[in-house]
């Protein structure tokens, strides 16, 4: 995790979408390292998707938020990171390939072993169209809380 911004540093760098990262600063210290491992996967997995299937994407936004769990879903409250990858929809057409890839049954094994890989850590991972473009959402336990702002 702690790689994240050099990471959405080079995606940007290497095309024509924008990413950007909103992660608080202490966050990547409140998971475990194979959950961190995971975490870091997931957002690799989603930008090259954008570049797969979105290649005329203008922006990409990750973002880590501390949340809750659901007491009505959970028995026990938990502390978790939610992290989201949203991007636009673009405006490039599918590729030749994508969609030779598409017709014969290949690609799209991805995310789903992702989720299988998120559930590993207790975590719940779920993706879909939104708000025009595209989102992953995951759901990671924290394993150390974050420390409290002071002003």
């Amino acid at each position: 995790m702690d790689q994240l911004p050099a990471l959405i540093e080079r995606f940007t760098a290497v095309g024509a979408t924008e990413a950007r990262l909103a992660m608080p600063p202490a966050t990547p210290g409140t998971l475990s390292r194979e959950t961190s491992s995971t975490a870091y996967r997931m957002v690799v997995e989603a930008l090259t998707n954008v570049r797969r299937h979105a290649p005329g994407a203008a922006r990409v936004e990750v973002t880590l938020t501390p949340a809750v769990r659901n007491p009505a879903t959970h028995p026990a409250p938990a502390l978790e990171i939610e992290i989201q990858v949203v991007n636009d929809a673009g405006a490039a057409p599918a590729t030749a390939l994508r969609t030779r890839r598409a017709r014969d049954g290949h690609g799209g094994r991805g995310l789903n072993a992702l989720r299988e890989r998120v559930q590993a850590t207790g975590g719940t991972l779920s993706y879909g169209p939104y708000e025009g473009g595209w989102r992953v959402l995951a759901l990671f336990p924290q394993t150390r809380t974050l420390p409290q702002e002071t002003t």
